[in-house]
């Protein structure tokens, strides 16, 4: 996956990108030229602990090298759970009793 993020200066210098945030490291920025930077995941991505966060949360940041603020903008990547890890259990062994007549379907706690 990637996409492109495309920043402006109101004074015409050149902008540079850099990438902001405890998740950075899984992406990478490729400068196209000018104003516009590629962003690429370096690794695929979980949603599911322990490796996973929803949402992926970094900052993209823009500075044109001048005395002018720096400009950023937050990217939160949603992911679609694709259900690739089995239920896991607290314990394991589970105990219940079940009465002798129960109807079929019905649970009585």
């Amino acid at each position: 996956m990637h996409f492109q993020v495309t920043a402006t200066s109101s004074s015409g210098t050149n902008i540079a990108f850099s990438l902001a945030g405890t998740v950075s490291d899984r992406f990478s920025l490729n400068p196209t030229g000018g104003s516009t930077v590629d962003v690429r995941m370096n690794q695929a991505l979980d949603r599911d602990y322990p490796d996973g966060f929803d949402p992926w949360v970094f900052n993209i940041v823009a500075d044109d090298e001048t005395d002018a603020p720096t400009g950023y903008d937050m990217i939160a990547l949603e992911l679609v759970d694709i259900n690739d890890n089995a239920p896991m259990f607290d314990s394991c062994c589970l105990v219940g009793q079940v009465p002798e007549r129960n109807i079929l379907g019905v649970f009585k706690f």
